[in-house]
């Protein structure tokens, strides 16, 4: 989401610019949303068009499938990350904190993406202009 903030056309599948951009908006506007970690699909992933109906389930969330819970290696790859960017943020799934909070945490115990799951070096210019359009915006609004 903070590499989105730096650069929205890193979302550049029809299937998740919609769930980034909503996301986003409530962000800008409200920087002190409770944001609540979850393992499942979340909010920028409502309306993918990659999610289907699957009375199984998935990593996606209850009767939800999506194509990249039906690889292996992507599912391990995600839940690998998510343990790994958690630990860093001393938090854990069904943790709550505001979106300002988090912002924060991340600045401060990931500021490089080394993990190509979460965005890689390749993001890394997008991750920093993130910050600073969110420090903006974080400034500007308890003001």
């Amino acid at each position: 989401m903070v590499c989105f903030f730096g650069n929205q056309n890193i979302a550049t599948e029809d299937h998740n610019k919609n769930g980034f951009s909503y996301v986003s908006e409530i962000l800008k506007k409200e920087p002190d949303t409770i944001v609540e970690l979850v393992a499942e699909f979340d909010d920028i992933c409502t309306g993918c068009k990659k999610l289907k109906k699957d009375k199984n389930g998935s990593v996606w969330g209850k009767d939800m499938s999506c194509t990249s819970s039906q690889r292996e290696d992507v599912v391990r790859d995600v839940q690998v990350s998510s343990a790994k960017v958690l630990k860093a943020l001393g938090l854990n799934y069904g943790s709550k904190i505001t979106w300002r909070e988090l912002v924060k945490l991340l600045s401060e115990r990931i500021p490089r993406l080394n993990d190509p799951m979460i965005g890689g070096e390749k993001n890394q210019s997008n991750y920093e202009a993130g910050f600073k359009i969110l420090q903006t915006n974080n400034t500007s609004k308890r003001q």
